[in-house]
């Protein structure tokens, strides 16, 4: 996959995209890991019930599987457990932070470059190029710019 270069001709434009590309990243990336952390909230889920099923197994059937086992697996289910929430605790704290800062921070970005841009930059550029085109228009009076010549 070829990424483009963010233009840097301009300081405006650059400042434009980058706030979009910051803007669209900083909503897209807590989905992500939050559909990540979902997936394993799941996973951990199944495993708890495989858990509680091959207790209740091995205690109505007697079995020789020793308390030992079970305890090292509850264990490692509630570290497994203590991960998870760790984790969503984390994504919450940073979710927050991405809602109050860096989404306002990179739209106010985005909209700033993108004006300064017009107005320190495109709109000269486009008077020009009127003007380029009005002094093609006066040297080819003949000319029809809308008909091509077969």
């Amino acid at each position: 996959m070829n990424i483009p270069n963010l233009p840097t001709d301009n300081l405006y434009k650059f400042m434009a995209l980058s706030g979009v590309i910051l803007l669209v990243a900083s909503v897209f990336f807590p989905l992500n890991l939050i559909s990540k952390l979902n997936e394993e909230i799941v996973i951990y889920n199944g495993e708890i019930q495989k858990f509680n099923i091959g207790r209740e197994v091995s205690i109505n059937n007697q079995n020789t599987i020793s308390d030992i086992e079970f305890d090292v697996k509850t264990i490692d289910l509630n570290t497994k457990g203590n991960i998870i929430e760790n984790k969503k605790e984390v994504l919450e704290t940073h979710g927050e932070r991405s809602l109050c800062f860096i989404i306002p921070f990179s739209a106010i970005m985005a909209a700033l470059g993108f004006a300064l841009w017009y107005y320190k930059a495109q709109r000269y550029q486009d008077k020009i190029l009127q003007e380029q085109a009005g002094e093609l228009r006066s040297n080819n009076p003949n000319k029809n710019p809308a008909k091509h010549d077969v």
